[in-house]
């Protein structure tokens, strides 16, 4: 048996095991540490974008004539005094 076949194997009897166990406490994940992993990496939400989001609604800023000659650090520079209520 190659251990790529081990390990899958040893994945199929842990989560058959998991299953078999019936328990639906929470603490159960414990005994079964790849199962938790897998848990937490697809049961954790995503941050909210609303913040970035809001941070680059400045369209009006960059439309302005002579906006595409911005430099990187002139944007960012406005954009974030934009962002902390300064007219730049």
């Amino acid at each position: 048996m190659s251990p790529q076949q081990r390990e899958e194997a040893k994945a199929d009897l842990d989560i058959t095991t998991f299953f078999c166990d019936g328990s639906k406490d929470f603490d159960s994940l414990d005994a079964y540490p790849a199962i938790k992993r897998g848990f937490f990496r697809s049961n954790t939400p995503l941050p909210s974008s609303a913040p970035v989001e809001r941070l680059f609604s400045f369209a009006p800023m960059t439309n302005r004539q002579k906006a595409n000659r911005f430099s990187d650090r002139n944007f960012e520079m406005r954009v974030v005094l934009r962002a902390n209520g300064f007219n730049a």
